[in-house]
């Protein structure tokens, strides 16, 4: 039988390996590097496709608004979004 494979991401300021307890042997740890903080703020934005409330409910909405990202940006990334709908 397959085991499922569970996936860990760490970014700047989140938790540590050490915070795991109980990590199974079939665990994979990706580490992911953003070169400044507004590409990270764009990643989350599109990731929820601009959906604040997703961004929130995923627990990410203390971290993308530390960003302080202009209206502007979001209508820029709003567009790019739209152009793969």
């Amino acid at each position: 039988m397959d085991q499922e494979e569970e996936t860990y991401y760490f970014l700047d300021s989140s938790r540590c390996v050490k915070d795991f307890v109980n990590i199974s042997e079939n665990a994979t740890f990706r580490f992911k590097y953003y070169s400044h903080p507004s590409k990270r703020a764009k990643y989350l934005y599109k990731r929820y496709k601009g959906n604040c409330f997703h961004i929130w409910h995923e627990g990410y909405i203390d971290e993308y608004k530390s960003y302080n990202i202009s209206s502007k940006h979001e209508e820029e990334w709003l567009k790019e979004i739209e152009k793969y709908i």
